[in-house]
């Protein structure tokens, strides 16, 4: 049953953004690039993840009911939400179910497609190995793998692979589960006139880069940023460019919803 979730404040301006983080991440992973966005910032945690370990993840779209109800108990009414990576199927989900609440979406390394038949069973393999060796040995290769082979921060890596390990298993495993029964959602995004950005990278090896670029391509509302020699982890590898795409992309949703 979905229900409120925990959540982080950075009450630097008026329009407001909601941050969704993506598998074995949490809020916490926001807090550096939101403390100084010129923005009222909410980072959530998502269910069975920080704060929010305790409360079940059956599917994307429980997880988008559970922002929203967020969302409500915080009283906000309108908003830009940005999500990384699984919480961008999240952010696409709170699309399709309440467009009049959007300003804009942002997907940060993510895309609107269900999982192929090869996903699926990669994510049986993860879930598998997981239940076998732990967390821990899994977070250890597969957070490094996030990022391109050109960035050399470890201490950056050393924290996100430690939070990971903090993460409930359970959760991590109810999170793949649900991201492969996810739908498509690309006719969402086709048929929104909610502006929408879309932050790639050109080392990101778990989004197909020609293939989101497709479908943001045919959409007048989109506004679409390719970062090279990026991974998946823009908000670490490339922040200073990510923070001055955040703050373009809201200045032009606030530029829309007054016209």
């Amino acid at each position: 049953m979905a229900q409120a979730l925990p959540y982080r404040e950075f009450k630097n301006g008026k329009t407001c953004l909601v941050f969704l983080h993506g598998l074995m991440e949490d809020a916490r992973m926001w807090t550096d690039l939101l403390s100084d966005l010129p923005f009222y910032s909410v980072a959530i945690d998502l269910p069975g993840y920080g704060q929010a370990q305790d409360q079940t993840f059956d599917s994307i779209a429980d997880a988008a009911e559970s922002v929203e109800l967020t969302l409500q108990k915080i009283e906000i009414n309108s908003c830009v939400v940005i999500g990384h990576s699984m919480g961008g199927y999240v952010a696409l989900s709170y699309l399709e179910k309440y467009p009049e609440k959007l300003l804009g979406v942002g997907l940060l390394h993510s895309h609107p497609f269900a999982d192929s038949e090869e996903k699926k069973q990669e994510r049986n393999k993860s879930i598998a190995f997981i239940e076998k060796f732990g967390l821990e040995i899994y977070a250890q290769q597969f957070i490094p793998s996030l990022f391109a082979r050109s960035y050399k921060d470890n201490l950056a890596i050393h924290t996100l692979s430690l939070r990971a390990t903090q993460q409930s298993q359970a959760g991590v495993i109810q999170s793949m589960r649900a991201m492969q029964q996810r739908t498509d959602r690309s006719s969402v995004v086709l048929s929104s006139d909610t502006p929408m950005l879309w932050v790639l990278g050109t080392e990101d090896h778990l989004v197909d880069l020609h293939r989101t670029l497709d479908v943001a391509a045919k959409s007048d509302q989109s506004m679409i940023e390719v970062y090279e020699k990026v991974g998946h982890m823009s908000m670490f590898e490339h922040s200073n460019v990510l923070y001055k795409t955040l703050i373009k992309f809201v200045r032009y949703c606030e530029q829309i919803s007054r016209a």
